[in-house]
């Protein structure tokens, strides 16, 4: 697997699904504080588009929740400050390999595959189990893990030669 295809400049490059989301930014889960740490520094970059941005109002909205509009607004905006949005126009030519994504078993869930291929991302992190079953082969035709966030952290924490001089720091 090419290394640099997923960072830009020594950062980690991930695309969060909407639970690892939720339990950065609504629930403030902290086994995953120190992901929500490095994205605000700097030292990766949680990746985006307009289909998992669209989800992540819609899911915002469930009564479930019960937030009020103010904090859904608010959520939205922390969202999009700690997030890079990345949409098909900024593919580079040739970004596609021609390999065949595994198909989800959630039709919902198949646009985290899809982004992660498109954005070059080191790895999609989920909690969802349907996703989880999909990580091998992943790896083997779109060069990118499917990890839960705290796996990708530990694995991260673990080893210091990681790339992220945020991590090095004990962030």
């Amino acid at each position: 697997m090419d290394d640099h295809r997923h960072t830009q400049h020594d950062r980690p490059v991930l695309v969060p699904d909407t639970n690892v989301w939720l339990d950065l930014l609504c629930f403030r889960d902290r086994t995953v504080e120190p992901l929500r740490l490095l994205a605000m520094s700097g030292a990766l970059r949680l990746v985006i588009n307009s289909r998992t941005r669209d989800e992540w109002r819609r899911v915002l909205g469930y009564p479930q929740l019960a937030l009020d509009a103010d904090r859904q607004q608010r959520l939205l905006d922390e969202y999009a400050g700690m997030a890079t949005s990345f949409e098909a126009t900024s593919l580079p030519a040739g970004a596609f390999d021609g390999s065949v994504l595994p198909r989800c078993k959630d039709p919902d869930d198949q646009m985290f595959l899809e982004l992660a291929r498109a954005c070059g991302a080191e790895a999609l992190l989920t909690r969802d189990n349907a996703l989880l079953m999909l990580d091998r082969r992943c790896r083997r035709v779109a060069g990118f893990a499917v990890l839960p966030p705290t796996t990708w952290l530990r694995g991260k924490l673990e080893r210091p030669d990681s790339g992220s001089r945020a991590i090095d720091a004990g962030i």
